[in-house]
């Protein structure tokens, strides 16, 4: 039997999104928000406003997110991991050890 989807938290994924983030710089993928912003082709500042809590992250930033990085489980990102110490990317983990929203 299929489990029921948790409840929907915004603010989840944006925790979720902001540290996914902070892995995929640590492994190198990029090397800051700028650079993350304008291969998502979205605004400079957006990044950071998301990580203040002044913009969501919406359904066409997971979509860019997700195209440029096919590895991301995005309904584990979006759904801020049943299991949450379960990295996003297989292929990395974060030294920080900051697996938790």
């Amino acid at each position: 039997m299929r489990q029921p989807l948790p409840p929907f938290d915004a603010l989840a994924v944006d925790r979720r999104f902001m540290v996914e983030i902070s892995c995929l710089i640590e492994q190198g993928y990029f090397t800051s928000y700028r650079e993350l912003a304008t291969q998502l082709g979205v605004q400079h500042n957006t990044i950071t406003e998301i990580g203040k809590g002044r913009y969501y992250c919406n359904l066409k930033l997971i979509y860019q997110a997700a195209a440029l990085y096919p590895e991301l489980d995005i309904c584990g990102w979006c759904w801020a991991r049943l299991v949450p110490a379960a990295p996003i990317l297989p292929s990395y983990r974060c030294a920080s050890g900051a697996d938790q929203p």
